[in-house]
């Protein structure tokens, strides 16, 4: 009868030791990784660059662009890939490389490498 008590009581401490040691080891660092996408215009606005930058996997994105523009962005629906919106009126709609920005009174065409 000691021998099972003692044979379980090592057990429970074995497996309780396990379990601590592997959900100390899966801490959520990876998701606090930043994304960046780098955006470049096209045609008429080869000069233009944007870059989105997210730590939550673009569920909230922070917008910069070479005119000096900042925007804090958050996630919309979308049929197919990834569409941001911010409170000021400027959405932006990306999906495999491509990408169109809005700025409430026009869409200008983006790219950007698909990684």
């Amino acid at each position: 009868m000691k021998k099972l008590l003692v044979s379980s009581l090592v057990a429970i401490a074995f497996l309780s030791g396990c379990a601590s040691s592997n959900t100390a080891s899966q801490t959520p660092s990876a998701t606090k990784e930043m994304q960046t996408v780098e955006f470049r215009g096209t045609g008429d606005y080869k000069d233009y660059k944007a870059t989105l930058t997210s730590n939550n996997l673009f569920e909230t994105a922070s917008f910069k662009d070479s005119m000096g523009n900042k925007f804090d962005m958050k996630r919309a629906p979308a049929a197919s890939g990834i569409r941001m919106i911010s409170d000021n009126g400027v959405d932006i709609h990306f999906k495999k490389g491509e990408g169109v920005l809005g700025f409430g009174h026009g869409q200008m065409s983006l790219v950007y490498e698909d990684k």
